[in-house]
C-alpha cells in the first residue's frame, strides 16, 4: 500500500505556507489505485499526515504521509520541504 505525490521535493520561501494534502495524487490499497479526485471511492481523510514544517524557520523538513489497509499493512511516503530565506 502506498501513496503517490505530485511532488517529492518542494522549495518555499520563509513566510510562505504549504498544504501537504494538496500534494496527494492517489493511494494504492490492496492492489487498487484510487486517484485523488471527486469521483474517488477512497476517503482521503484516512491518509495520516505528519507535518512538522515551520514556514517561519529556514531549514529542511520532512512531511510524512501514511495509510493503513484493512489487513493492517501501512504504506509511507515522504515529501521533503526546503524553507529558504
Amino acid at each position: 500500500d502506498k501513496e503517490t505525490l505530485s511532488e517529492y521535493l518542494v522549495n518555499m520561501k520563509v513566510g510562505e505556507k504549504i498544504s501537504p494534502a494538496d500534494y496527494i495524487e492517489g493511494v494504492t490499497i490492496d492492489g487498487r489505485y484510487y486517484e485523488n479526485d471527486d469521483d474517488s471511492s477512497f476517503d482521503f481523510s484516512n491518509v495520516v499526515i505528519e507535518n512538522p514544517v515551520d514556514g517561519q524557520t529556514p531549514g529542511v523538513f520532512e512531511v510524512k504521509y501514511s495509510v493503513t489497509d484493512l489487513s493492517d499493512r501501512t504504506g509511507v511516503v515522504r515529501l521533503i520541504v526546503v524553507v529558504e530565506e
